[in-house]
């Protein structure tokens, strides 16, 4: 595999898993945002469920969906780098 053709497999990839990490947190937090809600074992439940469970599933919702951004960034600079070095071979 060409280098070029890497790059352009690894950003598709980063872009797609990125997506996917943001669309679901993401709407977790819509969630959690207009509820008060987060799931916790495949079902919604308040904070008074269990509270330590609840900050952890908060937590790890965040952490997925700041790792989804982070995902579509790099795909972002990837293909911008990709374009640019086409760019300069015509």
């Amino acid at each position: 595999m060409t280098p070029r053709r890497a790059v352009a497999v690894a950003s598709l990839i980063s872009f797609v898993s990125g997506f996917v990490m943001a669309g679901y947190s993401g709407t977790a937090l819509y969630i959690w945002y207009t509820t008060g809600q987060a799931e916790i074992l495949g079902k919604l439940v308040s904070s008074s469920y269990a509270p330590g469970l609840f900050k952890w599933s908060l937590g790890e919702i965040v952490f997925a969906f700041l790792v989804g951004v982070c995902l579509l960034i790099t795909a972002l600079y990837w293909a911008v780098a990709l374009i640019r070095s086409l760019w300069k071979k015509f």
